[in-house]
């Protein structure tokens, strides 16, 4: 576990055996721009649905702060660090 999760903030996905004790930036239902793709508009927008997302064949106790429902189509994805340059809030919203 780590010691230093809540000064580090959220930066890494965190491999624990439970999710990190850590309340993330952003609630479920906020409206959130995600980054997709390399290059200054690579943004994609959508909606927080769940914290502490965890894939079924990531390693035990890996975990991504988010998982994140696109508005431009039916797919979940998740953000794997809590920092604006990954995630950040929907502008005008």
């Amino acid at each position: 576990i780590r010691d230093s999760v809540a000064s580090r903030g959220l930066g890494d996905v965190y491999k624990r055996q439970i999710p990190p004790d850590v309340k993330p930036r952003f609630s479920v239902g906020d409206r959130v721009e995600c980054r997709v793709a390399r290059g200054p508009d690579r943004w994609a927008l959508g909606t927080v649905v769940s914290h502490w997302f965890r894939a079924p064949q990531w390693p035990t106790g890996q975990y991504a702060p988010y998982q994140i429902k696109l508005d431009s189509s039916e797919n979940l994805i998740f953000a794997p660090q809590d920092r604006d340059n990954c995630i950040r809030a929907a502008r005008g919203q």
